[in-house]
């Protein structure tokens, strides 16, 4: 297709808005014209009522001064004097106040009759028929029958086809001509609640449809014209349609715009650069913006924006050519930039004008969004792919300052720029693109945010963008390996969130801009802490890069003591759970080099030491000012840091290293103290404490706690089921640490929620106590009979009979205890040890034991119970009262 062609349709499209402003401006002068006629014969009308004697008085309507419709027809009007009253009460009325004297009585009259089109409240179905459906129906018919017309001229063969294709062109002509002449003489000037008069429009967009059909038929079925001929027809027919919308309203424009985007198809072409067609496109999106900017039509911009990034997907997916599509490059930024120039933009309002969002800005930039990324993806030319995001990213930047509204062109830019770092890499284009786009967007968002409303929107995108683009370009040319170089990068680019966040600095306590400067200046201070932050990322691994990050929390957290601004409280809520997810969700910490910098000293103690210790300092950093969420996250990290460190270090000495598969009796022996030690610690510390980290980290601990004794050392590892060695020595072995110590700090955690008044957790974490004590005292038995291995050997008497010996010494110790503490729970305990050992004596004693141990447990089981029983009698169940002698026992 002759590029030449489109250029003379492109210099015939801009003088299209021209042609416009002249016919709208004689238009609006016909207008003012009709106006003064409406409102002499309205005066008129209301010297005719006053004339027949029905006008009300001066006082009580006013005179008639504008149209008729705006005449009150519903003026309330006092009540006339009847004439009994009169003849009742010849006596004048009393004079009123003077402040509100009382009006002349008005005479009798009846009002004028209603105008028809005043007593018009809503439209009725005739009306609605008669008046707009069967108008638009008619103009669709008319459109059908000269298609039909066209098709009837082939079918039949009557008249040649160029007659035929004049005769269409005819009555496209005579119905445009047609719609002119009702447009200016109107048959009626109301139409009621029906708005706007339809009738014209149909005939006009009927005479531009016929119009295509007719250029169309000539072209595709006849062959009488050739392929550039159609084209240029086609698109005069369109650009004639948008001027009649200027004229006949928004539906004629929408036909000529559409038809517009359409006729590269309908009539096809060839063109190796697509420059004819994208000169073409852009013309129409030309258009479509001065129908916008002159008439407020957004929708004919986005129509034909939206149509010229449709037609660059078209070409892209086609392959036009099949060279780099520069010319489609150089469309987008244009169309872009033409509705960014011609566009309405929205004055700042509250939520009932719109609120802060340019939502057919927003609209736009996503068009030229989308046509950025299908070229960006669809190229192979890094210099086409540097060049298209920058001018990109710039346009959709720059369109965002220049109104009072967001659009989110700046969110835009930034993806632009990073698919354009991705298209770079992945076309061998340099490694210096992401380096130079980082600390020029941080510059130009820092530039855009100055003296604007939206300063906090700028400055959180210029805080954001540089990190993602640096951390991007890093994994793209590095493969994720550690990279000093990249690492200096990062640290370069915080330096100059520094320099910003100093400039801003200077400006906060100016009045009248120091708000948007603290949005500035808390942007990018945390925005240079997370420049840190990613450098370390870059060049540390494993647990260092925890710790750097953890550091860097601590840093911030001192900063703020200086700065208190928000964003850095912020940042470091964010990066203290990253950190926390790297140490207590990770499970690549098991295949950590255990070396540390320290000779004969694990990584662990660096790693969750220093990262621990990090987060205290974080923590008494932000003080007070730290929010509710951040407290827990660093005092909860730090507590989950001390409970990893030293759980991991038993691993170690048991096992060697973190990932030996065992998880033995002697590991879960020493975690279930330490936990259940910590546990009991916060417990007494918490008391009334809204700290949540106290109030949560004893339950989680005591919980983790319980549940592996009650579960590993009870029924899993028990060494009666597993036969693992428990320790030659008959105290001080395994079975000490199992048991007789989760049992001490269940007594203690029975103790405090007794002084607490906790009586549930008191009953279950006495109950805990008791049971593992018990185990214990019977596995300690065995092991004095057994040795290591409780499995090994038969049960002896001797055994069987210190079993009841132990259990009873046992429940007398707690019946003691509890006389003396007069403890009623104590008591119970030792009841429940007691009547144990004399089910055990009857039940199992009875048949196991033979000849004296048989004896021997019966005789000591009963005077055992016998002096139970004297000293419940002589402490428990009879005691001295003061109000009569003690009851005597019945006979």
């Amino acid at each position: 297709m002759d590029d030449g062609l489109f250029l003379i349709l492109g210099l015939a499209y801009g003088l299209l808005p021209f042609l416009g402003l002249v016919s709208f401006l004689r238009q609006r002068k016909q207008a003012e014209r009709i106006d003064g006629l409406e409102r002499q014969i309205a005066g008129l009308r209301a010297e005719v009522v006053g004339l027949r004697g029905a006008a009300p008085p001066q006082s009580a309507v006013g005179p008639a001064t504008g149209p008729a419709a705006e005449i009150p027809l519903a003026t309330p009007i006092e009540p006339p004097v009847r004439p009994e009253a009169e003849a009742e009460s010849p006596e004048p009325p009393p004079e009123p106040p003077p402040e509100s004297p009382e009006p002349a009585t008005p005479p009798p009259f009846e009002p004028a009759p209603m105008p028809a089109a005043a007593r018009l409240s809503l439209p009725s179905l005739e009306s609605l028929l008669t008046g707009r459906w069967l108008v638009w129906i008619g103009g669709v018919a008319l459109a059908l029958g000269g298609a039909f017309l066209v098709q009837v001229s082939i079918e039949s063969g009557l008249i040649t086809p160029p007659v035929r294709i004049l005769f269409g062109l005819a009555l496209s002509v005579a119905l445009v001509a047609g719609a002119e002449w009702l447009r200016r003489r109107p048959p009626a000037r109301g139409v009621g609640p029906l708005g706007p008069d339809h009738l014209t429009p149909s005939a006009a967009g009927a005479g531009v449809a016929v119009a295509y059909a007719a250029i169309y038929a000539a072209y595709g079925l006849y062959g009488l014209i050739a392929q550039l001929s159609a084209f240029v027809g086609m698109a005069l027919v369109s650009l004639v349609a948008v001027g009649l919308g200027l004229l006949h309203g928004p539906a004629v424009a929408a036909l000529g715009i559409a038809g517009a985007l359409a006729v590269p198809l309908v009539v096809g072409g060839e063109s190796e650069d697509g420059a004819a067609l994208f000169a073409y496109l852009a013309s129409v999106v030309a258009v479509g913006g001065f129908a916008a900017r002159w008439r407020g039509w957004a929708w004919a911009l986005l129509m034909a924006h939206g149509g010229g990034i449709l037609w660059v997907l078209v070409w892209i997916v086609s392959s036009i050519g099949g060279g780099e599509p520069w010319t489609a490059m150089l469309f987008v930024p244009a169309a872009g930039a033409l509705a960014a120039g011609l566009r309405r933009r929205p004055e700042e309002g509250g939520a009932e004008e719109g609120g802060t969002l340019d939502r057919i800005g927003a609209v736009h930039a996503g068009l030229t969004l989308l046509g950025t990324l299908a070229l960006l993806f669809a190229t192979g030319d890094a210099g086409f792919a540097m060049a298209l995001g920058v001018a990109a990213a710039a346009l959709l930047m720059v369109d965002e300052r220049a109104g009072t509204r967001l659009t989110g062109g700046t969110a835009a830019a930034l993806l632009v720029l990073l698919a354009a770092v991705a298209s770079v890499h992945e076309n061998g284009g340099p490694r210096l693109f992401p380096l130079v786009l980082a600390p020029a967007f941080a510059a130009a968002t820092f530039a855009l945010a100055h003296g604007s409303v939206r300063a906090g929107w700028f400055a959180l995108l210029g805080a954001v963008g540089p990190a993602l683009l640096v951390a991007l370009g890093y994994a793209l040319w590095t493969d994720g390996k550690p990279d000093a170089g990249w690492a200096l990068v990062a640290v370069a680019v915080a330096a100059l969130h520094v320099a910003l966040a100093a400039a801003a600095a200077r400006w906060r306590d100016d009045e009248r801009v120091g708000e948007r400067w603290s949005a500035l200046l808390a942007a990018h201070a945390t925005a240079a802490l997370a420049g840190v932050a990613l450098g370390a990322a870059f060049i540390l691994r494993d647990a260092w890069l925890s710790v750097a990050l953890a550091a860097t929390v601590a840093g911030a957290a001192w900063v703020h003591r200086s700065v208190p601004v928000a964003g850095l409280r912020h940042a470091a809520l964010v990066l203290a759970g990253i950190v926390i997810v790297r140490l207590a969700t990770n499970p690549d910490v098991f295949g950590y080099p255990l070396g540390g910098p320290l000779p004969g000293v694990s990584w662990i103690w660096t790693g969750y030491g220093l990262s621990a210790l990090a987060f205290v300092a974080a923590r008494r950093g932000f003080g007070e000012a730290a929010s509710l969420t951040l407290r827990t996250v660093l005092e909860g990290g730090a507590l989950t840091f001390l409970i990893l460190l030293v759980s991991f270090q038993f691993r170690l000495s048991v096992g060697g290293d973190l990932t030996h598969p065992a998880y033995g009796l002697l590991e879960q022996s020493l975690n279930s103290a330490w936990w259940l030690g910590v546990a009991l610690f916060l417990y007494a510390r918490a008391g009334h404490s809204e700290n949540l980290t106290v109030r949560w980290g004893w339950r989680v601990l005591g919980l983790m706690g319980a549940v592996q004794v009650l579960v590993g050392h009870l029924i899993l590892d028990n060494p009666l089921v597993t036969n693992d060695p428990v320790g030659e020595w008959p105290v001080a072995n395994l079975l000490l640490l199992a048991y007789a110590v989760p049992a001490v700090l269940a007594g203690g955690f029975a103790w405090v929620a007794a002084w607490r008044g906790h009586r549930r957790l008191g009953l279950a974490a006495g109950g805990g106590a008791l049971l593992t004590a018990w185990v214990w005292l019977s596995l300690s038995v065995r092991q004095a009979f057994h040795g290591t291995h409780l499995e090994a050997g038969a049960v002896t008497d001797g055994e069987m009979y210190s079993y009841s010996v132990a259990w009873l010494a046992f429940g007398g110790a707690l019946l003691a205890v509890g006389l003396w503490r007069g403890s009623q729970l104590f008591r119970y305990a030792s009841l429940i040890l007691i009547l144990a050992s004399v089910a055990k004596v009857f039940l199992v004693d009875l048949s196991a034991l033979a000849g004296l141990w048989r004896a021997v447990s019966f005789i000591g089981l009963g005077a055992a119970l016998l002096g139970i029983g004297l000293v419940y009698q002589r402490f428990v169940l009879v005691r001295p009262s003061a109000a009569g002698p003690a009851l005597e026992p019945d006979p």
